[in-house]
């Protein structure tokens, strides 16, 4: 199994509000970027789910993860 070390976390909702997020939970919300190492598809928002996450990943190894299952399957890793 891969080990992978974490060394920073980006959240981006739309619909959340960041003061309420940072307020209690202590969440800083960014806007979208294209680099990521893991993609974690949280909520079933359709413009979530419209989104080309492939896009967005960092590199070939990035990782994509549906929790809601929502998405194709064959467009991510794993899935719950």
């Amino acid at each position: 199994m891969k080990r992978i070390l974490i060394t920073g976390v980006a959240g981006f909702d739309h619909l959340a509000d960041k003061k309420e997020l940072q307020h209690h939970y202590k969440l800083n919300l960014n806007e979208i970027s294209s680099d990521y190492d893991l993609i974690v598809l949280a909520e079933s928002h359709k413009e979530f789910v419209q989104l080309n996450l492939n896009d967005l990943k960092k590199d070939i190894d990035s990782v994509i993860y549906d929790v809601k299952p929502v998405l194709n399957k064959q467009l991510v890793d794993g899935r719950l």
